[in-house]
């Protein structure tokens, strides 16, 4: 549907500047939970699709091509998309703990410089 590409492609957008450092952690965290939210449920809907089209090819009842395009193109596209989301998660974590780490380093610094 024109909704799902466009919430494909918006998110897609989001993920990969937060990817590139170009958003900030609540914008980047916002973009993973959208992706997360509907996570779910894109994946049961294709999958669901991906079913109905098997059955009526059984039934050898035709299935125009741009429907069975965009099923087939959607599910690798979104999986795509959780890849980079979890790209991104991990990104940020790991930037999270390096945060932390120079937070706790920082204050012991300090301290020692004031015994010398």
């Amino acid at each position: 549907t024109d909704e799902m590409q466009a919430l494909m492609a918006a998110s897609h957008r989001l993920l990969r500047a937060s990817h590139e450092g170009r958003l900030s952690l609540p914008e980047s965290m916002a973009a993973i939970m959208d992706v997360k939210h509907t996570s779910l449920k894109n994946d049961e809907m294709f999958a669901a699709w991906s079913e109905v089209i098997e059955i009526l090819r059984l039934e050898e009842v035709a299935v125009p091509d741009h429907v069975e395009n965009f099923v087939k193109n959607g599910g690798r596209k979104w999986n795509s998309l959780k890849k980079l989301m979890y790209g991104c998660r991990t990104l940020l974590e790991d930037k999270c703990n390096a945060e932390q780490a120079k937070l706790k380093w920082l204050p012991q610094k300090r301290g020692d410089r004031g015994k010398k």
